[in-house]
Parts: structure tokens; sequence; C-alpha cells
């Protein structure tokens, strides 16, 4: 994907897809507008791939081993497996962001993914107050600010992912403007890099909290 938002693609690896997909790239396609992406050319002119990996990529992967963490630490798992979630993996993408409402449909799809997989009865099992009453958020928060770590800012970007999930019908402009910035979204960029950022930005809030519970000493 290019800085226009725009997927790029050797035009050699169309011949080798099948007649119905050569189809829909030949509908979709448009005339080249901004630069190649560095990935493309990285790989294809410099025969050197890139070393990055993908935001959805990476936001599965720092769910999983986040997951292990917290089990590793107190004997419990963070998250529950749900039946849904594998097929929330496929529609978590960047590629579908075209719009402000399609943003707020990749929050609601983090939020299941994420958010909505908290065990709640696991967390309060090792807080060492009664939160009753608080979310799941926030109630991460407390669990991390128990061991004298900022919960406050290391949840927040989930904070505003949470919030923007509903923002199509229950915020008002000035709260939209609000969630954004918790989010830390940049809005004056194409929408499918915004939701590249919005990925990005929930995975690397998940391995900050990973990175603090490797330093908690084993209960």
């Amino acid at each position: 994907m290019n800085d226009l938002g725009l997927i790029n693609i050797f035009a050699q690896d169309i011949c080798f897809l099948s007649e119905h997909h050569k189809k829909i790239w030949a509908a979709f396609n448009v005339s080249p507008e901004g630069k190649v992406c560095k990935e493309l050319l990285m790989s294809q002119v410099n025969a050197e791939p890139a070393r990055t990996f993908a935001p959805e990529f990476l936001l599965f992967k720092v769910t999983e081993i986040l997951d292990t963490e917290f089990k590793a630490k107190f004997g419990k798992n963070l998250f529950e497996y749900h039946i849904f979630q594998d097929n929330i993996n496929l529609k978590i993408q960047r590629f579908c962001v075209l719009n402000l409402e399609d943003l707020f449909k990749l929050a609601q799809l983090i939020t299941k993914y994420v958010i909505e997989r908290i065990n709640i009865d696991n967390i309060d099992s090792i807080l060492t107050k009664d939160y009753s009453g608080l979310g799941s958020i926030k109630k991460i928060e407390k669990l991390l600010s128990q061991f004298s770590i900022d919960g406050y800012n290391l949840t927040s970007v989930l904070v505003g992912v949470y919030e923007l999930r509903l923002a199509e019908s229950h915020l008002s402009s000035s709260d939209l403007d609000d969630s954004i910035k918790i989010a830390g979204l940049n809005m004056n960029q194409p929408f499918p890099l915004i939701g590249k950022q919005l990925i990005f930005n929930v995975a690397n809030c998940l391995k900050e909290i990973f990175i603090q519970l490797e330093g908690i000493k084993k209960s």
C-alpha cells in the first residue's frame, strides 16, 4: 500500500491468478497515483524483501503472546476464546476502510476481538480491591496500577477504540474528536492508512502491556 492508500502489486503476479480474480483486479484497477510502495520496490527491484509485518498479523500475534504471558504470571487467561473470533480475524483489515463509517466498523471488530474477550472474572480474582461495576478496560488499568504501572495511559488506546465503535450514532462531533485523539489517529491521510494506524496502535498498546507484565514478579 502506498502513501495514497492504494494497493500496489507486481503486474506479472496477476497472470498467476484465476480468471475470476483477474476480473476483480481489472475492475478496480486505477491509473498509477503516488509512488510505488517501498515494500514492493524492496522486493522486486532491490531483491531485499522488507522486514516488516502487517499490522493485522501483529495484532493477532501480540494478543496471543499477551494471553500466554498473563497466564504465566497469574495462572489465568486474560482472554476468553469465542468461536466467532476466527471469522473476525478475516474481517479486521485496513483495506476495507474507505470512509469514516468503515473506520467505525473496524473499531467494532477490534472491540469484539480484543476488549469483549477480556475475562473480567479472572482479573477480579487477581485484584486486591473490589472494583465491581467497572468495565474490562478499567479493570486492566487497575490491575496494572496495582503493580505501580501507569495503567491509565497504557490502556488509553483501547478506550479510544471502544468509544469509536459507537461513534456513528452516539458521539457528538467534539466527543468524536476526543476519541480519535485518544486512539492516536491522524485523520489527515487516506482512510486505508487510518485503518492501518488504528490496528497498529491497538497492537502496540497490547505489546506495551505485555512488556510491563514481563517485569512483574511471578505471583
